[in-house]
């Protein structure tokens, strides 16, 4: 079970996440590509786009990047960033 804190830090991630999808054309062209289209579809379940850039604006707070760490949120392999969004539902 997540803790409060790991739960709003988890919430801001798929914030950012979701703003990231407004800003970066990328995100939209991969779904449309697929076939998904519907504005209404993508607010419904909350569209992100993990770009890689989430780390760029990361803290430098050791606590914080372990926490996202346990979470699976962040994970760090011969300097790639893999980055994965979990559903707050799925935790």
């Amino acid at each position: 079970m997540l803790s409060v804190a790991e739960k709003k830090l988890l919430a801001r991630v798929v914030g950012y996440y979701q703003h990231s999808f407004t800003e970066d054309q990328r995100g939209l062209d991969y779904l449309k590509n697929r076939g998904i289209t519907n504005n209404q579809t993508l607010t419904d379940f909350g569209a992100g786009f993990v770009n890689g850039s989430l780390k760029k604006i990361l803290p430098e707070d050791p606590a914080v990047i372990k926490t996202l760490k346990t979470l699976g949120i962040l994970q760090c392999q011969r300097q790639r960033n893999l980055l994965q969004v979990r559903r707050l539902s799925d935790l």
